[in-house]
């Protein structure tokens, strides 16, 4: 399936399937507003190619241009976003946990994919498979439906308790000198002094793993 009938099928699915949830399209991105919090329906793409869906996740304190009708600019690269996740890996914490700060998974994408130190070896046989079934549009479609789906499952149960601490909590879990992060971290901390909150602190590895053992699903 090429690029244009796969926007016009997502396009389609959308209206047919997430109308009465209010997202709005952003180039070929689409997000939900319900301040102060941003999720982004992210086409996620690599030198042209399509690399799958995640879920973005923001807010409307952390400098999102807008355009001239009011509307927001998504940004294009993950790395603007202190929250992001696969929605195949959403489903796997969901099956697993049932809350998003209990999640195993690494949320922020700096620390996640970008730094040597942490960076997992790509699954290149898995990625060659999942270019070859975007070509067949029956696949192409299957993995529309199924993301769609997730998302108004998954999706909004994590929308639901995203909040400016999981986002501070998420740039702060690694120790890394990066312009980006601090970027990040600087604009979560002055919402959080203008709100007059204290910063969140994670819990220490110990209570975090026995917490999330004792809530887990079976």
């Amino acid at each position: 399936m090429n690029a244009e009938t796969f926007n016009q099928y997502t396009v389609q699915q959308i209206h047919k399937k997430a109308a009465d949830l209010g997202f709005i399209k952003s180039g070929i991105h689409y997000y939900k507003h319900v301040p102060p919090n941003v999720m982004v329906l992210h086409k996620t793409t690599h030198r042209g190619n399509f690399m799958g869906f995640h879920l973005a996740f923001t807010h409307d304190f952390m400098s999102i241009p807008k355009t001239n009708s009011g509307t927001y600019k998504i940004p294009a690269a993950l790395e603007n976003y202190p929250v992001s996740i696969s929605l195949d890996q959403l489903k796997k914490q969901f099956a697993r946990y049932n809350k998003p700060h209990q999640f195993s998974y690494d949320l922020n994408f700096m620390s996640r994919e970008i730094y040597p130190k942490r960076r997992m070896r790509p699954n290149l046989n898995a990625r060659i498979d999942f270019e070859k079934r975007m070509q067949s549009e029956k696949e192409s479609k299957k993995y529309i439906d199924a993301a769609i789906d997730t998302i108004l499952a998954e999706g909004m149960w994590f929308f639901k308790d995203f909040s400016p601490t999981l986002s501070y909590l998420a740039v702060t879990r690694h120790a890394i000198d990066d312009q980006k992060m601090q970027q990040l971290k600087n604009m979560l901390e002055n919402y959080f002094q203008q709100q007059q909150l204290e910063l969140p602190v994670r819990k220490k590895a110990i209570f975090r793993k026995i917490t999330a053992y004792l809530t887990r699903k079976f």
